[in-house]
């Protein structure tokens, strides 16, 4: 049992994840450096696994350690800690513009940032796991701007980052994280009761309605009368509405600084 391997907290975390990612189909780990966010998500991924889902976990080069460029493939520093120590085997995606790469199958697939436009993978059947998730904040850029298009596509994120979230524009790559899961619809051929996702873009744009904000020309803009204090106030409440739901774990970290 792969959480034999873990500490009680860590266990716990995954227990919570798991139980968020089938209700909500989005999770937050959001403890700081050192806490054992990457030992969380990889035993997260090895359930995911279990259960008959393709896992693809996405990283900064720098958090993998990775070397990409010369002789074999690798990964090291606490990614390589984690799977060895959790008995695992990561499958390396090191595509590219000219070489695509895919993510299909029983597996934990990893990859950089950098690499991700170049994946093919099943949106209906894979968890997506985001380490260091603040490097989707900036949109405009490929790795960014894809990413958020492909976090819209995946039936599944899991999110991991110890970044204070201090900035207003962060918000919008995180938005599935605040859509309240799955809501109840009726199958118009059939008449059946289904699941249907929210729309992630119109949860965002609630959310920042409620949070005294808007937005205008691909910028998050305070509304009149609404300082900058009390923006973070009100996000402030809005995480510890979700770490009530036990969507998010946060031990030891203020999410706003």
């Amino acid at each position: 049992m792969i959480l034999q391997k873990l500490s009680p907290e860590q266990s716990f975390a995954v227990a919570m994840a798991v139980d968020a990612l089938k209700k909500f189909r989005v999770f937050l780990l959001a403890d700081g450096s050192g806490m054992g966010k990457t030992w969380e998500a990889i035993a997260t991924a090895a359930i995911a696994v279990e259960q008959g889902q393709t896992v693809l976990m996405v990283a900064t080069r720098r958090a993998l350690r990775a070397n990409f460029q010369y002789g074999p493939r690798t990964i090291g520093g606490a990614y390589r800690e984690a799977f060895d120590g959790l008995g695992l085997t990561p499958i390396i995606l090191t595509p590219s513009q000219a070489k695509r790469q895919e993510a299909r199958g029983p597996g934990i697939f990893v990859t950089s940032y950098e690499c991700l436009p170049f994946v093919d993978y099943d949106r209906k059947n894979t968890l997506l796991v985001l380490d260091e998730c603040q490097a989707l904040k900036n949109v405009t850029s490929q790795p960014g701007g894809f990413g958020a298009m492909r976090i819209g596509d995946v039936e599944r994120v899991l999110y991991m980052t110890a970044t204070p979230l201090d900035k207003v524009r962060q918000l919008r790559y995180m938005a599935r994280l605040f859509a309240p899961g799955l809501t109840k619809a009726v199958d118009p051929t059939t008449g059946e009761q289904v699941g249907e996702r929210r729309d992630d873009s119109r949860t965002l744009e609630q959310l920042l309605r409620n949070l005294g904000a808007h937005e205008h020309g691909g910028r998050l803009v305070l509304q009149p009368g609404v300082t900058r204090e009390e923006f973070r106030r009100r996000l402030e409440t809005v995480f510890k509405a979700l770490a009530m739901e036990n969507r998010v774990v946060r031990r030891e970290l203020r999410l706003m600084a």
